[in-house]
C-alpha cells in the first residue's frame, strides 16, 4: 500500500478563525445525515474516510483481516452513535480515528499473548507441564 493511499488529511483542529477549522460542506452534510439516521450518510462517510480508517487499523493491529473486521465495527459504531457526533469538538475523520484507535486497543488487550519461547510453546502444545524440560 502506498504512502499516498494512507495519507490523512490535515486535522480540523486549527486556531479559532482559521478556515481549516471549519468542516467542509461535505462533512456537514454527512454529519446531518448521520444525525437523521439516513443510510446515505454512512455510505458517504465510508467513501470519504474508509481508507484512512483502514490504514490506521492495519498499522495498529498488523493484520489486514483483523483490520477489516475492526473497520466494520468502527463504521457500525459511527452509525449507531451518529446522533452524538458534535462537529464543534472534532472533525468526522478525527472522530472516526478515535473510535478506530479504541477498537484496536480493545482488540489488542483481548488477544492471547504469543509465547516468546518457541520450544516452550511446543511443549505446551504437547501437553507437557510449563516447566517440564526446563531442567534439561
Amino acid at each position: 500500500m502506498s504512502a499516498q493511499a494512507l495519507a490523512v488529511p490535515a486535522p480540523l483542529t486549527a486556531a479559532p478563525g482559521d478556515r481549516r477549522a471549519r468542516p467542509s460542506r461535505e462533512e456537514r452534510r454527512i454529519a446531518r445525515r448521520l444525525r437523521d439516521a439516513d443510510p446515505r450518510g454512512l455510505e458517504e462517510l465510508y467513501a470519504l474516510h474508509g481508507r484512512a480508517v483502514f490504514g490506521l487499523l492495519v498499522r495498529l493491529v498488523r493484520d489486514r483481516a483483523t483490520a477489516e473486521d475492526l473497520q466494520q465495527q468502527v463504521f457500525t459504531e459511527a452509525w449507531r452513535r451518529g446522533t452524538e457526533y458534535d462537529p464543534r469538538r472534532a472533525g468526522l475523520l478525527t472522530w472516526l480515528l478515535t473510535i478506530a484507535r479504541s477498537r484496536a486497543i480493545d482488540h489488542l488487550r483481548r488477544r492471547i499473548p504469543e509465547p516468546h519461547d518457541p520450544a516452550g510453546a511446543a511443549r505446551l502444545a504437547d501437553g507437557a507441564a510449563p516447566d517440564a524440560g526446563a531442567d534439561q
